[in-house]
């Protein structure tokens, strides 16, 4: 019953479209340098109106749904400090003694990935995830996970980072 509800979510949070918000009020559909000048942190509300959002803001969607469900999770951001800085976020939960790499955003890892520990889920992003293998000298060593709770006064990129890298590290 829980896993169809699990399910059911998925299906609706992976139609969001991939873009952000600036602090003007115009939508991208694309990361580009002004990005992490211009962008806005927005309520999970006006994300759900928009239907539109970035990893950061359509994990407060999740976070929401396992709240709401009594399911335990965790709110992931993972880091890759080489060459300026290359970040993503997903939600991990526990179900049934497993644990659930849930991916709604990164098109091609779309899915709900099955674990048997945290760590063994966060060996497979560090191995696989080729979204972070940005160059050939991609060290998987360099890559760091952070655990965050909701943040409260993000308006911006840096604030973002400033805050998540000051949470619980993995």
């Amino acid at each position: 019953m829980m896993g169809n509800k699990i399910r059911d979510f998925f299906d609706y949070i992976c139609n969001f479209e991939y873009g952000w918000q600036d602090k003007y009020g115009n939508m991208h559909d694309r990361i580009d340098k002004s990005y992490y000048d211009i962008f806005v942190f927005r309520s999970v509300f006006d994300v759900k109106k928009s239907n539109v959002g970035v990893c950061w803001e359509i994990v407060e969607i999740e976070r929401e749904f396992f709240n709401n469900n009594d399911i335990n999770h965790k709110i992931i951001f993972v880091l890759y400090n080489d060459i300026g800085y290359h970040s993503h976020t997903f939600s991990v939960y526990e179900y049934m003694g497993k644990y659930y790499w849930f991916e709604a955003v990164l098109k091609d890892y779309k899915g709900i990935y099955e674990f048997n520990s945290l760590n063994e889920l966060l060996d497979n992003v560090k191995d696989n995830f080729k979204y972070i293998k940005l160059s050939e000298k991609y060290d998987k060593n360099k890559i760091e996970f952070y655990e965050y709770e909701k943040p409260l006064d993000i308006s911006s990129c840096q604030d973002f980072y400033d805050y998540c890298m000051k949470s619980k590290r993995l």
